[in-house]
């Protein structure tokens, strides 16, 4: 090293010394474009900088100062780059003294490119991202040139002093990010939410007058949800009881193949479980205590990605709740073969409960038979008979069956095996009808139809059966023109407090064939009648 700053080569009767010019970038840029600021710096080494004056080349021809150049001191200083200053530079030292000049210095390549660079803004990882994950954002100089500080933007609103950019032919406002000014080319978010969703830029600048490259083009971060908002729902729902016992169920769906969630669940917000991977919790034996607004929270492990369920106000009502019996249609006297519904009800329109009745005492349920169907709140009776008659109680039961409700006050019916005076006939003879189809109602019996008129029960209501436009009402009843789903019913014929036996009509979709069948609708219910089978389209 200290011969290639300094030699001697000794000649008969003299010696010679010789010396070295060795020429440096400041900033050590030896890629720069047009506007940039770059200073040459020679230095003869070894002879200290007494005197010297330097000569400055570009290829073999010297160059002098210029309007966008100034020499001072050993410094050749280039302050506005344009592309005629590329070239390779050379430097000597010139002096009066001995030695009187140095060796040229070994070239230095200086290229300027006419174009603002414009950095190549990238995201990491590729592919789908999660939220929690880590993402970087990569901007870089393309090129061999160096020396670059970084900064990254992201799309903002509109405010005074923010830079913007033509984006897809519209205006958009650039909020640069906090702490984005780097040495390196690395922008890293650790842990992404919805929230850093969006456009994002890069630009890089550098020297102590800061060059400024264009901004790069936007990339789209587009980050995907990893679990869904969570659902409680809460077991039984509605109004619960003291000693019932309340389920609460989290639910979410995960986005991602690999997450693992754990569960967390709140009562007016104080905690009733710790986080743990069961996204279910049993509160046994309720008392009024644990009435209040529930919430759970998932989180996905290892990550800080979480999210509340909307809260779920649960009441503990005291005691147990009362059975209450009722009979549709609202008759305690009923004729044989006539139907019947006895619906079990309890306070507060509760869910989740089945029913057991229960005839005249007995510890032992009504049993389903084919002519006693139940089907959730209702025991119903097709045809009635004597045996049927007596009195009736019902309860409620939910929770496996665990948790039984008062049982409701008796209700009595009464089943005459006598024929009223007036009978409702129904033409065609049957229960099942479908729609578009003509029905006849006629109230007749021996004493004639004066008096008495059509009644319907449907949908918990007694009406007039023969009320719609689409009926035409005759001198003992009422023809139905087109039928519809909304005529089906029970119906039967009234006069002041006398009525007839009740029928059921059933109106669906479908059409019909001829045939047989084996039980008639109304009327006398041992005479033969002429009837037809349906069958639903």
């Amino acid at each position: 090293m200290a011969a290639s700053m300094l030699s001697a080569a000794i000649s008969p009767g003299q010696t010679e010394v010789r010396l070295w010019a060795v020429l440096t970038l400041q900033p050590d840029w030896t890629s720069v474009f047009t506007g940039e600021t770059v200073t040459l710096r020679c230095q003869v080494q070894g002879a200290g900088d007494t005197d010297w004056r330097y000569r400055w080349y570009r290829g073999e021809t010297q160059v002098h100062q210029t309007d966008s150049s100034t020499r001072d001191e050993g410094r050749y200083t280039i302050s506005s780059d344009s592309y005629y200053h590329s070239g390779d530079y050379t430097c000597e030292g010139v002096r009066s003294g001995n030695p009187s000049h140095s060796d040229r210095s070994s070239p230095v390549t200086l290229t300027v490119s006419g174009v603002r660079p414009q950095p190549v803004l990238t995201v990491s990882p590729l592919g789908q991202i999660f939220e929690g994950d880590s993402v970087t954002l990569h901007c870089e100089v393309t090129g061999a040139s160096t020396g670059w500080r970084y900064y990254w933007y992201r799309a903002g609103q509109s405010r005074a002093g923010l830079d913007y950019v033509l984006y897809n032919a519209r205006w958009v406002y650039l909020q640069p990010l906090s702490d984005s000014s780097r040495a390196g080319g690395n922008f890293t978010i650790s842990a992404v939410t919805g929230t850093h969703r969006g456009l994002y830029w890069c630009r890089a600048e550098r020297g102590d007058a800061p060059y400024y490259t264009q901004y790069s083009g936007a990339v789209t971060l587009t980050v995907s949800e990893l679990f869904s908002r969570p659902t409680l729902t809460v077991s039984p729902a509605g109004s619960v009881w003291e000693g019932e016992t309340v389920t609460l169920q989290c639910d979410t769906e995960a986005h991602r193949a690999d997450t693992q969630l754990s569960y967390t669940f709140t009562r007016d917000t104080e905690t009733l479980r710790a986080a743990a991977a069961q996204s279910q919790h049993i509160v046994p034996a309720v008392t009024r205590g644990d009435s209040g607004l529930y919430q759970c929270e998932a989180q996905a492990e290892g990550t800080s990605v979480k999210r509340w369920s909307d809260a779920v106000w649960v009441t503990v009502s005291e005691g147990r709740p009362a059975a209450t019996l009722t009979v549709e249609p609202p008759w305690r006297q009923l004729y044989a073969l006539e139907p019947v519904s006895l619906r079990c009800g309890l306070s507060g329109a509760p869910t989740g409960w089945t029913y057991r009745w229960y005839r005249d005492g007995s510890p032992t349920a009504v049993s389903q038979t084919d002519g006693h169907t139940m089907t959730g709140d209702r025991l119903s009776i097709t045809a009635v008979s004597v045996s049927d008659g007596g009195q009736y109680q019902c309860e409620g039961m939910r929770g496996s069956k665990s948790f039984v409700s008062q049982r409701s006050d008796g209700l009595n019916l009464s089943i005459s095996e006598l024929l009223p005076r007036v009978s409702l006939t129904v033409d065609p003879p049957r229960v099942q009808h479908f729609t578009g189809s003509v029905v006849t109602l006629k109230c007749g019996g021996p004493g004639g139809s004066a008096g008495w008129t059509v009644k319907r029960y449907t949908k918990g209501q007694v009406e007039p059966g023969c009320s719609s436009h689409r009926e035409e009402t005759t001198a003992d009843g009422c023809v139905i023109r087109y039928t519809s789903e909304s005529d089906s019913g029970v119906y039967w014929c009234q006069s002041g407090a006398e009525r007839s036996s009740a029928v059921t009509l059933r109106v669906t979709g479908g059409t019909e064939r001829q045939g047989v069948a084996t039980q008639p609708a109304g009327g006398a219910p041992h005479h033969p009648w002429r009837v037809s089978v349906c069958v639903k389209a």
